[in-house]
């Protein structure tokens, strides 16, 4: 079991996991946002190169307001739920 999904099971009404069965605003990539203002992407499907934009207040908003779309298309997978027997 992967860690993420541990720590989520103990963690309950702290950590949501999410699954996202298909979008078309999402091709598989990677990102990383922080501080709403530094991005890291991972392109997904893609031989192109990643992209670290520090400093880049715009470009990251946008990545927010994606992410924020994606999670909202998202939904729990009873696959995470630990059983309490």
């Amino acid at each position: 079991m992967p860690p993420l999904v541990q720590m989520a099971r103990r963690l309950p009404s702290r950590v949501e996991l999410r699954v996202l069965r298909e979008h078309g605003d999402w091709n598989g990539d990677s990102q990383v946002i922080r501080d709403r203002d530094s991005l890291l992407t991972l392109p997904g499907g893609e031989s192109s190169p990643a992209l670290y934009a520090p400093d880049d207040r715009p470009r990251t908003e946008r990545a927010v307001e994606r992410y924020e779309e994606l999670w909202r298309a998202a939904a729990p997978d009873p696959e995470f739920r630990a059983l309490s027997i």
